[in-house]
């Protein structure tokens, strides 16, 4: 039977000879994986500290808020206090005060002349504005 190495050493010195062909053909074998070896732990710490890199943010390094991005976690939703949407009973309103008639000008009497939606913008029809003046 032969193998890789040829037929089976027949003396001594064919049997070294073969030894230390096998020898250098293992070498020739594992120098390869060595490298690769040492590529990946060079690839695996590099890998980390992008990692880490990539995992900092304005609230565990120096970094600025604005380098956060858009993609930063929103904060907590605050638990709803009790009141109700919109004005609190009690409250005194802001408005404008409204004049009485007699106090009045100009009345303005405003409709749209076309829909305002950007699919549609058809016109109306009788859309126009007009101005009623007073007269004492």
């Amino acid at each position: 039977m032969t193998g890789r190495f040829g037929p089976p050493p027949t003396t001594l010195d064919e049997a070294i000879a073969q030894i230390a062909a096998r020898d250098a053909y293992i070498e020739k074998l594992e120098a390869p994986g060595a490298a690769l070896q040492a590529h990946t732990a060079a690839l695996e710490a590099r890998l980390a500290a992008l990692e880490e890199r990539l995992n900092q943010s304005s609230k565990n390094s120096s970094k600025p808020p604005s380098s956060d991005g858009p993609d930063k976690p929103s904060l907590p939703k605050r638990p709803p206090g009790g009141r109700k949407p919109g004005g609190q009973p009690g409250h005194k309103g802001h408005h404008r005060v409204l004049l009485s008639a007699d106090r009045v000008s100009r009345f303005e009497e405003m409709w749209p002349v076309r829909c305002d939606n950007p699919e549609c913008g058809a016109e109306f029809e009788g859309g126009f504005s007009r101005t009623r003046t007073r007269s004492s």
